[in-house]
């Protein structure tokens, strides 16, 4: 009789990535009380230096970001490795894909939400490559911004 044990996904990270996907939302509601969209740069320097746990809650937001990322990540690569697509619906398949696509732009907008020299550049990066889409580049960058 053979183990189905090397097939099974570990439910422990499931539950990890849940978590750190909460304290980042929770963090991110702290964090978004005091931040001002016409200045962000200056809004977030002002968080941490004079919102009282500003410094805190902004790097508890950036690190539960972070291992949200890194555990669906790894959940993804797990799940390929024991082989659940065998036995899980394409749904399930498709909502794996789609919050993986989801955190990454999520992760991204974040990155240059702060709006300082780096998040700029990577902001003028990102507009130039969704340019050479085929088709669908123009549309896109046709979007009005928020």
């Amino acid at each position: 009789m053979v183990s189905s044990w090397k097939y099974r996904v570990n439910p422990r990270i499931s539950w990890a990535l849940a978590a750190a996907f909460l304290v980042a939302v929770i963090s991110g509601v702290f964090l978004a009380y005091p931040f001002s969209e016409n200045t962000p740069f200056v809004s977030t320097v002002g968080l941490e230096n004079v919102v009282p746990f500003g410094r805190f809650f902004r790097r508890l937001h950036y690190f539960s970001a972070w291992l949200t990322l890194g555990l669906l990540f790894y959940h993804a690569a797990e799940s390929l490795r024991a082989g659940a697509y065998e036995r899980r619906s394409l749904w399930s398949w498709l909502a794996l894909t789609l919050s993986l696509v989801l955190i990454l732009l999520i992760a991204f907008t974040g990155y240059v939400a702060r709006w300082d020299e780096t998040g700029r550049l990577a902001g003028f990066i990102a507009e130039s490559l969704s340019q050479k889409i085929p088709y669908l580049g123009k549309y896109l960058n046709g979007l009005p911004s928020p």
